[in-house]
């Protein structure tokens, strides 16, 4: 079994001088857990306690996913909305300073919906499902790895197909410099993230809005 996540997790855990006890106690979970997130025993990792890790450990959740080679941050790529990685370290930042996220739905839409593009979430949520999309609250605060975005569906021409949207977590770019999108679970990169820079969505509307609930298509 491929434990690459377990093995980084523990070099990491290690580098830092710190024992198991230290950093279960640090993000709220058992030293048995943590043994076992270490050794592959349990491979689907908590979204949340991987963020805790990565955070202790000084890294980015991408590169203990293994979406990149290194720790390294993402740099600008506006004109196609993909992910590259430049030489500088992530620097550690504060909620506070996170920049909202500009969505195409307006507020009076209220609860809209879309079908399902594709089965990124199978089997939870499969393609032809209809979801209910909002614009946020007033106040509301988007949580990365928690909230689920409703963004436009494409096809491979790059033409617009309404009304599907995809559904995806996401997390701000370690600079602070855009959003990355991402399938939870997607260790194979069968579904790769995305990064939009935020002087993409400025000009541009990939961003539908917020998914709230799911329809099942049971037919």
């Amino acid at each position: 079994m491929d434990n690459t996540i377990g093995n980084k997790l523990k070099s990491l855990r290690e580098n830092k001088k710190l024992t198991l006890d230290e950093v279960a106690k640090k993000i709220g979970t058992s030293r048995q857990t943590l043994f076992k997130y270490e050794n592959g025993i349990v491979t689907n990792i908590p979204s949340n306690k991987i963020e805790d890790l990565a955070g202790i450990y000084g890294v980015s959740p991408a590169y203990l996913m293994g979406w990149v080679e290194d720790e390294r941050h993402i740099r600008n790529n506006s004109a196609h909305g993909t992910a590259f990685f430049g030489n500088a370290a992530p620097t550690v930042v504060q909620s506070a300073e996170y920049k909202a996220i500009k969505f195409s739905i307006e507020k009076e839409a209220g609860l809209t919906p879309f079908s399902v593009a594709d089965n990124a979430l199978a089997p939870r949520i499969q393609q032809g499902d209809s979801v209910f999309v909002s614009a946020p609250a007033d106040n509301e605060v988007l949580i990365p790895h928690k909230t689920l975005l409703a963004i436009q569906a494409v096809n491979n021409k790059g033409e617009i197909m309404a009304p599907y949207v995809v559904l995806r977590l996401f997390y701000y770019a370690p600079d602070l410099s855009g959003i990355i999108t991402y399938v939870p679970g997607a260790f194979n990169n069968a579904v790769d993230p995305i990064y939009y820079p935020f002087n993409m969505l400025d000009t541009a509307s990939p961003l539908i809005g917020i998914a709230r609930s799911v329809s099942f298509n049971i037919l």
